[in-house]
């Protein structure tokens, strides 16, 4: 049942206010989620074009991560399998292509590394499994490698590996947030998502409306006023009140929804927004089908064949991704970088222009919109407003990504049933 007054208004449909909304039913308060697009997931979303299901990029679940803990508490468990690394996949170093030291096998025989280079990286491992990761907030990744790891080689690699997991390509990334990614996926792993994060997000999003959370989207919420009971809240079409709020939108539209002067207006210039160029491409057929994951030292791109893992499209067909991290201060352009990914999937899949079924470029994805950076403190969900909090992918420091925006959320909905 709609109402005019709720306990709870999200603000934002992505990841943070889809799992707000979740927890807050459950937890039996009435709750509005306000959506300004005409669907929810925000860059988490799944569109089909012919068939496939395509992802606003790469995308995968840290099965240690804030996002699967809570979604699985919430009774949904995507079904998906983990990437493909096998004896095919690779890394290029200088342009010349090495086998991806990511089995037993190429671990011990690949030739991007030297005995010597074997030895540094198995004299490494623990050190990355056993580092005080608390500690390492204001050391770099660049620092941190450079005191732990002998062999230049591995370095290239581990920062390679940095990249992959953070989507980050900067300088001053934490090895705190590089060191936690490689450490989940060595321990638990990450998943891709059979029918995308569009599927996953709805699931989670059908348990809230079966606890009677009430999901509008089209709604583009433009003010945020206090009232006796709580807060108005306006879009074009409706004025509706809430006790409480949670603005789970990007940073700079929470800012204007917030009185002038706020904290969120006041952090916008320290924010730095992490972005990646991605390709994605459907096609008929593969050149080299069982070649589903590549990395470059140098150059901070990515590829993964989705489709070798989740079931992403019709049977026999192929869906990949594509993607290259921009650094703070890129001066490419949206061309060029497609450019890039194009002549080095070339190199990776010759002739896959031949059989292209659907493909999608996007150039400028906002993977998060502050990056996690040294000595950087993201904001917190405080607002300086009583009963109104933050949810994002730029909110929470302890994790980042999807896990962040889902701790963020978590924090959010403990305070409100505190």
């Amino acid at each position: 049942m709609e109402h005019k007054h709720y306990d709870v208004a999200v603000v934002g449909a992505g990841v943070a206010g889809i799992m707000a909304t979740a927890l807050l039913s459950q937890a039996g308060k009435s709750v509005v989620l306000l959506e300004r697009a005409e669907t929810i997931g925000g860059r988490g979303q799944t569109r089909d074009k012919q068939g496939f299901a395509f992802n606003m990029g790469a995308h995968a679940i840290y099965l240690q991560g804030a996002a699967y803990r809570l979604s699985k508490s919430m009774g949904v468990d995507p079904a998906g399998k983990p990437p493909v690394i096998n004896n095919a996949a690779q890394i290029y170093q200088a342009g010349t292509p090495h086998p991806f030291p990511g089995t037993p096998k190429t671990i011990l025989t690949s030739s991007f590394w030297t005995l010597r280079d074997r030895l540094s990286f198995v004299a490494t491992m623990p050190k990355i499994m056993t580092a005080n990761l608390a500690a390492l907030a204001d050391v770099s990744y660049t620092d941190w490698l450079t005191q732990n790891v002998k062999s230049a080689a591995v370095r290239e690699y581990l920062l390679a590996n940095g990249r992959v997991g953070t989507y980050t390509n900067a300088a001053d990334l934490s090895a705190k947030h590089a060191l936690n990614q490689f450490r989940w996926v060595l321990q638990k792993g990450v998943r891709y998502v059979d029918g995308g994060w569009g599927g996953w997000l709805n699931a989670i999003i059908e348990k809230a409306k079966q606890a009677s959370a009430v999901v509008q989207t089209g709604q583009r919420v433009t003010q945020l006023h206090p009232t006796a009971d709580g807060y108005s809240i306006s879009t074009p079409a409706q004025t509706l009140t809430a006790t409480h709020v949670i603005l789970a939108t990007p940073p700079a539209i929470a800012a204007t929804l917030l009185p002038d002067g706020n904290v969120v207006a006041n952090a916008l210039p320290r924010m730095k927004p992490v972005k990646v160029a991605a390709l994605n491409i459907a096609l008929s057929d593969l050149p080299h089908p069982t070649r589903a994951f590549a990395t470059a030292t140098d150059q901070p791109i990515y590829y993964s064949l989705h489709s070798a893992a989740a079931k992403l499209g019709p049977a026999n067909k192929h869906l990949l991704h594509l993607m290259r991290y921009l650094p703070d201060t890129n001066n490419t352009s949206a061309d060029e970088d497609r450019q890039a990914l194009e002549r080095w999937l070339d190199q990776l899949q010759p002739s896959w222009r031949d059989h292209v079924i659907e493909h999608e470029y996007l150039p400028r994805i906002a993977i998060m919109h502050d990056s996690p950076r040294v000595g950087h403190q993201r904001i917190g969900i405080e607002t300086g407003l009583a009963n109104v909090y933050l949810a994002g992918d730029w909110v929470a420091s302890e994790q980042i990504l999807a896990d962040g925006a889902a701790l963020s959320a978590e924090a959010a909905v403990k305070r409100i049933l505190a």
